[in-house]
């Protein structure tokens, strides 16, 4: 399976390489600008959960390029995932860190957007001493792994492909609807089907970067004030999904047993000042696995200036 699964990917990201040369074959120009950028963080201590546990951080940061054609974005992230350390139970799941880096495609097909992309994924539990290291710097207590030595995820590097298909509706004046459909292959392999709206004067952002926890697009600062507008614009942004058919590599240490659908709720608020991109968002994820004994709540948030 991990074999077809590679297989795939190379077949994907050939055609990725493969889009500039037959835009140059058509007479199209491809040569990359760029266009924008967004960092945003992920995290239980932004609702004030205080729990310290399972999708307990995260944080992304995308550069987007634009050719004639199409919108491209380089992602990077890094992820801490770690068992409940204040209520332990004698069944959780195994600490982990995630670290990604891919680069993801956008473009218009008629009425319809589409994303596709491949990612480079590494687990480390290295990475949990990052996680330990800000803890100690904000002496804010939380999951140790130093201290609790709870079990890990095997280390390991993947290559997931990424597609997402989706199309905007506007049934009023001030408000935008998204239907939308993705698969990942991989290193969660599973397929999604959700729904997002924009409420406000802007609709959905040219330029975003679909947090992969939470669900959220979040949005992108241009960097030319032509492309910022005015500013002065606040947009609500609501969303729900559910997925199907996980192979969360994360979760198949044999600790605990994967829930095989996930949901995900969530709202957000992006401020526009014309200059800068102000979002924050709060995201309940369903129990990812059935021992989790609770759903959990976490929250997403950016702050962007143009260059």
């Amino acid at each position: 399976m991990r074999i077809l699964v590679h297989i795939k990917s190379a077949v994907a990201v050939l055609s990725i390489f493969l889009i500039p040369m037959q835009s140059l074959a058509e007479g199209e120009s491809f040569s990359p600008r760029i266009a924008g950028h967004v960092t945003h963080l992920q995290n239980d201590a932004l609702v004030f959960d205080g729990n310290d546990r399972w999708r307990t951080g995260s944080g992304s940061t995308s550069l987007f390029f634009e050719t004639d054609a199409r919108l491209y974005e380089l992602r990077g992230r890094v992820e801490v995932i770690t068992p409940w350390n204040a209520k332990h139970k004698p069944v959780d799941r195994a600490a982990t860190g995630v670290f990604g880096i891919g680069l993801f495609a956008h473009e218009n097909m008629g009425k319809n957007r589409v994303s596709y992309g491949l990612e480079y994924v590494r687990t480390s539990s290295k990475i949990l001493g990052l996680q330990e290291f800000i803890h100690e710097s904000l002496d804010s207590g939380g999951y140790s792994h130093e201290r609790r030595q709870s079990e890990t995820v095997p280390d390991e590097s993947f290559i997931s492909f990424k597609g997402e298909l989706s199309r905007e509706y506007r049934p009023t004046q001030y408000a935008v609807l998204r239907p939308y459909t993705s698969v990942q292959l991989g290193f969660d392999t599973h397929f999604r089907l959700g729904l997002e709206a924009v409420i406000g004067s802007s609709g959905f952002p040219l330029m975003s970067a679909r947090d992969p926890v939470t669900g959220f697009s979040i949005p992108a600062t241009p960097t030319r004030s032509a492309a910022l507008g005015s500013g002065g614009a606040i947009n609500l942004h609501l969303g729900a999904d559910i997925s199907f058919g996980h192979d969360d590599y994360t979760l198949n240490s044999g600790l605990v047993t994967p829930s095989p659908v996930r949901t995900r709720l969530r709202a957000g608020a992006q401020i526009n000042t014309g200059r800068v991109v102000l979002f924050y968002g709060v995201a309940l994820l369903s129990r990812e696995f059935k021992e989790q004994k609770e759903a959990q709540m976490v929250g997403a948030a950016s702050l962007n200036i143009r260059f």
